[in-house]
């Protein structure tokens, strides 16, 4: 699911500065630009669905072979996300495999 998120105005906190001739966002609080922030957020998201499907690797993870290694496509999936094109303005999120029993 691709999901653009338009430019918008910034909101209070942030500066207009000028970089490489276009007009950008500075955080006064952070430093960063606009977007960067933006990366910054997704990559937190990211790391937190990483996080949240780590047991699907332990040994011991009563997953089947065929569900450990979808959870790896899909891991890998993640990884890969701030390198998709359109990055950070467009994500394209992968899906979290159904396995068995432990859908909710």
């Amino acid at each position: 699911m691709a999901i653009t998120k338009p430019q918008l105005p910034p909101k209070a906190g942030y500066v207009e500065v000028e970089v490489n001739g276009q007009r950008r966002y500075r955080s006064i609080e952070t430093g960063l630009l606009l977007g960067e922030q933006t990366a910054e957020t997704i990559r937190t998201q990211r790391d937190a669905l990483l996080s949240a499907c780590d047991w699907t690797q332990m040994p011991d993870s009563p997953l089947s072979e065929e569900e450990k290694a979808a959870y790896q496509a899909y891991r890998q999936a993640l990884r890969d996300v701030p390198q998709q094109e359109g990055f950070p303005e467009t994500i394209n999120w992968p899906e979290e495999p159904k396995t068995g029993s432990f859908v909710e």
